[in-house]
């Protein structure tokens, strides 16, 4: 799933550095998950069913059944040695998958920051 999408705006190129997720167990939920996570970038449309996004993995995080409010996964932080640089009036998308999801109830919270900055398309 594209959790969210950014469009580069015009002129502008998006320098990614880096990237840190957090997850955790907003209220108890009754099953396992396994989160996978990604980063997309470069489509040109607000949609994964693009031949031009450049896919990224970034880490998995998980919980266990019956897991109870407060537990959170390991955080994934990615430092890029080489930042990734995103064309202007594309996207970069951060896409979650749930290769394992058998949670009936409940509901998972969490975070996503991008560091990076942009820079003027010259």
């Amino acid at each position: 799933y594209a959790l969210f999408g950014l469009q580069v705006p015009d002129k502008y190129r998006l320098v990614i550095a880096g990237i840190s997720i957090s997850a955790m167990v907003a209220t108890v939920i009754g099953g396992t998950a396994l989160l996978s996570w990604a980063l997309g970038l470069g489509g040109t449309a607000v949609t994964l069913a693009n031949a031009n996004i450049k896919r990224i993995s970034l880490g998995v995080q998980g919980f266990q059944g019956l897991a109870v409010a407060g537990v959170t996964a390991q955080p994934i932080e990615r430092v890029f040695p080489t930042p990734y640089v995103v064309d202007q009036n594309t996207f970069v998308h951060v896409i979650v998958q749930a290769p394992v999801m058998t949670v009936t109830t409940g509901l998972i919270r969490g975070d996503v920051g991008i560091n990076g900055h942009f820079e003027p398309v010259i």
